[in-house]
């Protein structure tokens, strides 16, 4: 269920969407940073070196899936 709060974004308003995107990219950076940090090998998406389109095209696909949870839940 926390998953899909995280995600959830995806069914509001495209500013609000924008917003709340911009935020998980910034953690998924700041828990890249922590591993690196650590001498942990960095997780996929968390790499600030890394492409930033592959982040939102997984964001997108999300926002995807969170809109079909949404509409389950209201029965369609």
């Amino acid at each position: 269920l926390n998953f899909l709060i995280d995600i959830g974004h995806g069914a509001k308003g495209l500013e609000l969407h924008k917003k709340w995107s911009r935020r998980i990219i910034e953690e998924f950076y700041q828990q890249g940073d922590m591993e690196f940090k650590s001498g942990f090998p960095v997780s996929p998406l968390c790499d600030r070196s890394g492409n930033i389109a592959k982040v939102f095209i997984y964001l997108y696909i999300f926002s995807l899936i969170s809109d079909y949870f949404f509409r389950v839940k209201k029965g369609f």
